[in-house]
């Protein structure tokens, strides 16, 4: 399905959940990712090198989901941004929340194609609201 880089890495933040709460969460965001998301479990490394790796549930898009756009130029992932939006709300609304939040995970990560795309939505706001 997809080439792996194994030198590429994914940030994020993992959440612990309550054991009596696992069952309750998990059907919620099997629900919430049910369209075209593949749920997949995976090693997390935390940045504390002091803490273990665990495993954690992650939701991955895929070619079966409508609204998977695929390998395609940074502009086209821009003007899909802009234009979409669901139940949890904007995808630009979205967009800018991870952003941010990667910044604030740790300010020395590089994701040049995440804040390259988070540059031409934000133009394509202004842009359109001027």
């Amino acid at each position: 399905m997809c080439s792996c880089i194994l030198q590429e890495k994914v940030w994020g933040i993992a959440y612990e959940i309550a054991t009596k709460d696992i069952p309750k969460v998990i059907d919620y965001l099997d629900f919430r990712e049910k369209n075209g998301y593949k749920a997949t479990w995976v090693t997390f490394h935390p940045k504390d090198l002091h803490r273990c790796p665990f495993q954690a549930k992650l939701y991955i898009a895929t070619p079966c989901n409508q609204f998977y756009l695929g390998p395609a130029p940074l502009f086209e992932i821009a003007e899909q941004i802009l234009q979409s939006e669901g139940p949890s709300g904007t995808n630009t609304e979205y967009l800018m929340n991870l952003a941010q939040a990667v910044r604030s995970i740790d300010p020395e990560i590089t994701d040049d194609h995440l804040f390259q795309l988070e540059a031409l939505v934000e133009n394509g706001l202004s842009t359109s609201s001027s």
